[in-house]
């Protein structure tokens, strides 16, 4: 008890006037948390699932609840059910969402759970089978913000065997979970057949996960560190101020981008996007999920909304001063219109009508005095985004020849026998 009192004020720095919502399995060791916790008289909330699972699970909740009955504790109890292959997932997304209806009923932050060393191990083998960051390489941290609430793991560095003698001398009840001695989890697996092999190679191990924990987290907040610096809650990356970077902090950068519009963070993604956003190209773009992409345009990438392409071509109509014409729509006239809309003239002397307003083909090219030139290769010279090109309205004759690009081009080698205008009524009026 003394050794654990110590450390415990040692390590969790936060306000113990605050009540700590724990959740308690009732296996050794969130018992021995509850038990613990109770003994430094802090105001502690108990909050069990029943995940349906066992054939003892009722009567571990009952234990669970004869315990906070006898002193006075505060029970939350939830029945979980979780029809899915990826059980543990779901489950831990549910526990976390009713752990913190709790903390935010009780006005507090803090949420303990009793993650122990070896739990720590577990979680840094399965991460390195999986890969990760740097962080989740690391296994975990004592303790997490998680939004508006701050997850403790007060026992992370104390060995569950520790744990178990703490019970023993304290007659704290507690229940084994006999799941746990079954090869069905990856964690198990590891466990029950690796964890052993290197405990015999090492008899310190679980000392050295906790230094390489350490080290690791210290590197993290780091890096960490400089990317918040970097990004000084902007909602783009500088590409040339992210080349002067190293790759770590680098690859810091854009996991902390995709952390903040919650995309899934995986270190193939990672990499990807590094490579393009160092790569020479000025206009690409990356599928984050079926909602988000992350668009590089020259000199800055931001994640933007996805959205299909739809190409559009419309007729021109002639102007009538007393239609009401949308907001996306084009009209020509032969004189100019008293409108607020841009517009502009165009001289002639021969061009075929209908005219039309399409968005952008391959092959198309713009005439200019000293001869022709492809829209793709003005474009790029203009540095005009891929998803502004996507959308821009091109005006042509019914020959396709083009007439104008709103805010970009005017087409003044048609001849000057005759003029008319064409008004967008999407468009303010800046024309260049």
């Amino acid at each position: 008890m003394r050794k654990f009192s110590r450390q415990f004020q040692q390590e969790i720095d936060i306000d113990l006037t605050k009540p700590l919502v724990l959740s308690v399995s009732g296996g050794v060791d969130s018992m021995v948390m509850l038990d613990f916790l109770r003994r430094l008289r802090l105001k502690v909330v108990v909050v069990h699932f029943n995940h349906q699972k066992r054939i003892i699970s009722d009567k571990e909740a009952k234990m669970v609840q004869d315990y906070c009955d006898q002193f006075h504790i505060q029970y939350n109890y939830y029945r979980l059910t979780v029809n899915s292959s990826d059980f543990q997932n779901r489950a831990r997304i549910l526990r976390h969402r009713h752990l913190e209806e709790v903390a935010s009923r009780l006005n507090t932050p803090y949420i303990f759970t009793a993650h122990h060393l070896d739990d720590l191990l577990e979680n840094v083998l399965i991460n390195l089978t999986r890969g990760s960051n740097l962080l989740g390489y690391a296994g975990m941290r004592q303790i997490t913000e998680i939004g508006n609430y701050v997850y403790v793991k007060p026992f992370l560095y104390h060995d569950k065997e520790s744990l178990i003698d703490y019970a023993k001398r304290h007659n704290v009840p507690y229940m084994d979970d006999e799941s746990n001695y079954t090869a069905e989890y990856l964690r198990n697996r590891y466990r029950l057949t690796l964890v052993p092999i290197m405990k015999q190679e090492n008899p310190n191990l679980l000392q050295v996960i906790k230094q390489y924990n350490h080290q690791l987290i210290a590197a993290y907040d780091a890096i960490r560190a400089k990317t918040i610096d970097f990004m000084e809650d902007q909602d783009s990356i500088n590409i040339p101020k992210f080349k002067l970077f190293s790759q770590a902090v680098q690859d810091d950068i854009i996991a902390y981008f995709l952390e903040k519009n919650k995309v899934n963070i995986n270190y193939r993604l990672v990499e990807r996007i590094r490579t393009i956003l160092l790569s020479k190209k000025p206009n690409q773009t990356v599928t984050l999920s079926n909602q988000l992409q992350l668009v590089k345009f020259y000199e800055k990438a931001e994640i933007k909304p996805s959205a299909e392409f739809y190409f559009r071509k419309i007729k021109l109509k002639e102007a009538d001063q007393k239609s009401k014409v949308h907001i996306d729509e084009f009209s020509y006239s032969s004189k100019k219109i008293n409108t607020e809309s841009l517009q502009v003239k165009i001289s002639y002397d021969d061009i075929e009508f209908p005219l039309w307003a399409r968005n952008r083909l391959d092959g198309d090219v713009l005439e200019y005095d000293y001869g022709r030139k492809k829209l793709k290769k003005f474009l790029i010279d203009e540095k005009i985004p891929m998803e502004e090109r996507q959308n821009l309205w091109i005006i042509t004759d019914n020959q396709d020849r083009i007439l104008w690009i709103p805010n970009h081009y005017i087409n003044q080698n048609l001849g000057t026998g005759k003029s008319i205008y064409i008004t967008f009524y999407g468009g303010k009026e800046n024309e260049k």
